[in-house]
């Protein structure tokens, strides 16, 4: 802009334009840097033995999971409800089995040895029972087998929705990184295009607000990529959590690394 003024090429009002689109510029930074650091200072206060590094750059996500039902799988095995109902369904069942054996006769011989009033007779006695079970035992073995029966509704009910979360979380994975890799095109679109104006306007075409206008849009995108990514890094990470999978991950990227 400057040697443009110095030739005679622009006017005074571009300047303005150019300083008025640079202190914008930096206003944004000077808050984005606040909020940068805020966050930090934030996290350091919560986990002081944690090293953030200098600066702090995120990497491009990884292609989405595939094998659909091999996530959904691990994340239904690391299911706390889902294991909670299980072993409410288990505890339901071994008390019905309990009740049901109660029903059935249980025979008892024993054997009796005693002495008369006499010192010299001695007596030896068989006994043997047969108890049978009565209406108790039955109402408490048809309570039993209902309880048993309502732990199997919930166990299927916490496995239907357990297993529906878990496709969800799997969609949302996918798409937070299909919605990066479409925001990243029009990114380097967007960037493309700012290039060639600004190169335009150097070598005298076009208009200053066309390339302010094209700038912005593209730092517009470029913001909008990096929070696409951020979203997309914490729908895999908590689908990885959920699966069981997050601490494996870290330490084979931590022992690749170093």
């Amino acid at each position: 802009m400057a040697k443009r003024q110095r030739l005679g090429d622009a006017a005074r009002v571009e300047q303005v334009q150019v300083e008025a689109a640079v202190a914008q510029a930096q206003a944004q930074a000077l808050v984005a840097e606040g909020r940068a650091r805020a966050a930090r200072e934030a996290l350091e206060r919560q986990f002081p033995a944690l090293a953030f590094p200098q600066p702090a750059l995120l990497p491009d996500p990884p292609a989405s999971p595939a094998g659909d039902a091999d996530w959904i799988d691990a994340q239904l095995a690391q299911a706390p409800e889902l294991e909670s109902a299980r072993r409410e369904l288990e505890v339901a069942e071994g008390q019905l089995r309990v009740e049901q054996l109660e029903r059935r006769p249980d025979p008892t011989v024993g054997l009796r040895v005693g002495q008369a009033r006499d010192a010299n007779e001695h007596y030896v006695g068989v006994v043997f029972s047969i108890p049978f079970g009565g209406e108790y035992r039955a109402a408490a073995a048809r309570a039993a087998a209902s309880r048993a029966a309502a732990a199997a509704l919930r166990r299927d009910e916490v496995e239907r929705r357990a297993a529906t979360e878990a496709g969800l979380r799997l969609r949302e994975t996918q798409l937070a990184w299909g919605g990066w890799q479409r925001t990243r095109l029009a990114q380097d679109k967007l960037e493309q295009a700012a290039q060639g104006l600004a190169r335009g306007y150097q070598l005298g075409e076009g208009s200053l607000a066309d390339v302010l206008s094209a700038g912005r849009l593209a730092n517009e995108q470029r913001l909008g990529a990096a929070g696409a990514a951020v979203d997309a890094w914490l729908a895999r990470w908590r689908l990885m959590l959920e699966a069981g999978r997050l601490w494996e991950e870290s330490a084979a990227a931590a022992q690749a690394g170093g």
